[in-house]
């Protein structure tokens, strides 16, 4: 969805993730639950192994041991009541807490606290894929236009909202690197280049560094994707601007690194 609300790319997919349909106009790697599509072999990238929507299993063993004898189960086979964001452990999703807090209701057993968190769920679950949907089209967006309701939402609604996308898998989950705030772009597969700027242009705007990185791809950049200025001196790495730019984090222009300065 773009900023005039247009729909570029719609799908539909059967539980299993295998397309039904689908419309796309721009291109995107980021499909089923929010998972990366490899378009060569077709199979999703869970980040611990790949996932094959046709045989509907993994295609590697689960490193974790004791949830079952078949370590290529996907969502134990059962992706109606189960999702797997990691590839790792699936996770219940329904019945949820928002199920029991009405069945209470229903029967008169709720407290306020309980009442009170239910009208909080109902008010965010829908605007998670709308969310979602805003960072996986790597275009520029704000909360208070582009999310319904966008400007009444605290800053905590808005961090459950982002943590709810990630536990769905929605949106990749970029972790920091071990006791950094420096996002680790490279394990979640999501750099599409890296080159290193010359020293004489650290200090020069973010223009200035994106025309001379962008002249050195054929084609130029491709659309979708923004420059990060990693914390290593002179690295810049080629991310999807979606998730770049909802990530707090400090890198390479932060103060005292090595491109600090005007952006």
């Amino acid at each position: 969805i773009v900023d005039d609300r247009k729909i570029l790319n719609q799908y539909e997919y059967d539980v299993w993730g295998n397309v039904v349909s689908q419309k796309e106009t721009i291109k995107n790697r980021f499909k089923f639950n929010g998972q990366q599509l490899d378009p060569i072999t077709q199979q999703y990238y869970l980040r611990a192994r790949f996932y094959n929507p046709v045989i509907g299993r993994f295609t590697q063993e689960d490193t974790y041991r004791g949830d079952g004898l078949n370590l290529y189960a996907y969502c134990a086979n059962n992706p109606i009541y189960y999702v797997d964001p990691s590839g790792n452990v699936a996770k219940i999703i329904c019945p949820n807490k928002a199920d029991k807090i009405r069945e209470k209701i229903a029967n008169g057993k709720a407290t306020p606290k309980e009442i009170k968190e239910l009208d909080e769920f109902d008010r965010l679950n829908p605007l998670v894929n709308e969310y979602a949907n805003l960072v996986n089209s790597n275009n520029s967006w704000e909360w208070k236009y582009h999310i319904t309701g966008g400007d009444s939402l605290t800053k905590t609604q808005k961090k459950k909202i982002k943590n709810e996308a990630i536990d769905r898998g929605l949106i990749p989950s970029v972790k920091m690197k071990p006791g950094t705030k420096y996002p680790d772009f490279e394990s979640e597969g999501l750099i599409q280049k890296v080159d290193y700027l010359p020293q004489e242009l650290w200090k020069s705007s973010d223009t200035v560094q994106f025309r001379w990185l962008d002249d050195r791809i054929t084609g130029g950049r491709p659309k979708g994707f923004t420059w990060h200025h990693s914390e290593i001196e002179g690295r810049m790495e080629l991310v999807p601007f979606g998730i770049h730019n909802v990530i707090n984090h400090i890198g390479g222009r932060s103060k005292g690194h090595w491109a600090f300065g005007k952006r």
